[in-house]
């Protein structure tokens, strides 16, 4: 090889490598641009999310549709610390003091759907909010055989909103299924898992496990989360739910949630504030009484005997164990109820 041809051989060399150097470094700048980019619209569509979670959350029996581009919402619930981020990368965002009842992963294409309910304890305590999306087909398996399981199913559709992707199915039709076009399913079993000797469903054993919820409602007051394991569904735990003024609020809550922890996080959350209500009624009740007795009227001094420091007391035995939370709580809030319609006749409202 001549000296020339040498020389040309190492121009060339030099000739890629700067080539390749300069390639490379504008990959990593349409690669960082990238990124900033999906960071921006991460915290742009977190603020927006935010915006209407809050907005859902101060107004009761309410429907939000909200409109998103493809992306996945990821909600999480542990040791009485909340929050969301949208993306799984990205930054998560405290939800402190609202209880929001949904799935771990909700894949939002092209819309999430947010039900706000109230939770009465007899009062007002706080807004509990549901989100589900499109991309999740929930089934309410029930079986003809079984009239609870037909009973239970007509008081969810009755309440159920309709825009949600919530589908009546028998057992027989259930297993009997061979596809589906959602990425994510909800199997709620309104009656006992499994027909004739197959656990699952053929349909969802090909699925990601994290894709598939199975939950059982084995009356009104308990659910039962399960997650699949191969062909078989393993128990991951049983909730109580617990009755408000609006009888089955709870139950759908936990029908939304991902599973039994997550639930009675968010829950906590309730009873926290209740707990907080009732301290304060209470102050208002001894405050009223003491007013009336400078007055000298002694009918409504008397009349004002509420029972808030009860609730307050079985409102922390729900916050802290959900399962030694007892009907006590529901029968000590009739009563307030009954006082507060009795007092207000002739003296001041409680609350």
């Amino acid at each position: 090889m001549t000296k020339a041809q040498l020389s040309m051989a190492f121009h060339w060399i030099y000739v890629f490598l700067a080539g390749g150097v300069i390639l490379f470094f504008f990959i990593m700048i349409a690669s960082r641009q990238k990124v900033a980019s999906e960071e921006q619209l991460s915290v742009t569509l977190a603020q927006k999310l935010d915006a209407i979670f809050t907005g859902a959350a101060q107004t009761k029996q309410t429907f939000e549709v909200i409109e998103l581009p493809p992306l996945d919402i990821y909600f999480y619930c542990e040791d009485d610390a909340a929050s969301y981020a949208v993306g799984e990368k990205g930054s998560p965002r405290s939800v402190p003091i609202q209880p929001i009842f949904a799935p771990y992963k909700v894949h939002a294409e092209p819309r999430v759907n947010v039900w706000s309910v109230p939770f009465r304890m007899p009062f007002q305590v706080i807004n509990m909010l549901m989100v589900d999306a499109p991309t999740i087909t929930t089934f309410l398996v029930y079986d003809i055989s079984d009239l609870a399981s037909e009973r239970l199913l007509d008081v969810i559709q009755e309440d159920i909103p309709a825009q949600f992707n919530f589908v009546p199915i028998t057992k027989e039709e259930l297993y009997a299924q061979s596809s589906l076009s959602t990425p994510q399913v909800r199997l709620i079993f309104l009656t006992e898992i499994g027909y004739e000797r197959e656990k699952l469903p053929p349909f969802v054993l090909g699925k990601d496990p994290r894709n598939v919820h199975i939950v059982q409602i084995e009356h009104e007051r308990a659910v039962t989360y399960y997650t699949m394991d191969g062909n078989d569904a393993l128990s991951t735990g049983t909730i109580t739910v617990i009755q408000g003024f609006e009888e089955h609020h709870s139950l759908y809550a936990a029908l939304f949630s991902n599973d039994a922890a997550s639930y009675r996080c968010n829950m906590r959350k309730v009873f926290e504030r209740l707990i907080i209500l009732a301290e304060m009624y209470e102050q208002r009740a001894n405050d009223l009484k003491q007013r009336y007795r400078a007055v000298g009227n002694q009918l409504c001094e008397l009349q004002i005997n509420p029972k808030f420091a009860e609730l307050k007391e079985q409102a922390t035995l729900c916050r802290d164990e959900l399962s030694t939370c007892l009907a006590e709580i529901y029968t000590t809030a009739q009563s307030i109820q009954r006082n507060n319609a009795f007092v207000q006749q002739q003296c001041a409202v409680l609350y």
